[in-house]
């Protein structure tokens, strides 16, 4: 039974990965997406002051808060995700940044936008942490470099979008607008995600039928 389950798996997960953007990318772009939640923050500091009444040592923890919900729980996530499923934590860490910022966009106190930015740095680690370990899974050892590199530059690229833009979206739809829009481009990240990126049971089926026949296991199932 086992053995006759393997090659529609194997099947299944080429299909995911057949035709459109390659999977690894889809992956990159899931991590770009998280750090836009990160980088909202600073341009929205001066908003918030007048909105929410947010103080300078309150706009201190919100800038901080995710830094700090990686040194305190980094490398258990991090742990965590690995038995979880790679894939499945991505996803987690979407919903959680989709849930967390869209109930910002609710928030009247200053009180309320740190426990959830707390919710948000959770997230970003749910989503982050896992990557390389997917891209490794995703693809071949001839484009593993490529990869990893433009993986470097997620954070940076993320934050750099939503510093550009958040000023002049909050100028047309508000602070709460932007929480919004941001939620909303995770939820479509994630969806892509889902739809397109093999399942962490599918990957692990292929990885164990490729690895006897002379392929070794964690080659990738797509580019």
């Amino acid at each position: 039974m086992v053995q006759t389950a393997h090659p529609k798996a194997d099947e299944r997960a080429g299909a995911q990965a057949g035709t459109g953007v390659p999977p690894a990318f889809i992956v990159i772009i899931a991590g770009m997406v998280a750090a836009l939640h990160i980088g909202k923050i600073p341009p929205a500091i001066p908003v918030l002051r007048d909105a929410l009444g947010v103080s300078l040592v309150e706009a201190g923890f919100l800038l901080s808060m995710v830094q700090m919900a990686g040194m305190l729980g980094g490398v258990f996530i991090g742990l965590a995700a690995d038995g979880f499923g790679l894939r499945r934590s991505i996803l987690l860490g979407q919903l959680v940044l989709v849930s967390a910022s869209l109930a910002g966009a609710w928030a009247t106190q200053p009180a309320e936008l740190l426990v959830l930015r707390a919710l948000e740095g959770l997230g970003f680690l749910l989503v982050v942490l896992p990557v390389p370990s997917l891209i490794r899974q995703l693809v071949p050892p001839s484009r593993l470099a490529l990869h990893l590199g433009l993986w470097g530059t997620y954070m940076a690229t993320g934050t750099s979008l939503v510093l550009a833009g958040g000023p002049a979206l909050m100028s047309v739809i508000g602070w709460q607008g932007l929480w919004g829009a941001l939620a909303a481009v995770s939820a479509a990240v994630a969806a892509w995600l889902f739809l397109r990126v093999p399942s962490d049971r599918a990957r692990r089926a292929a990885a164990s039928v490729a690895a006897p026949s002379g392929v070794p296991a964690g080659v990738p199932l797509a580019a």
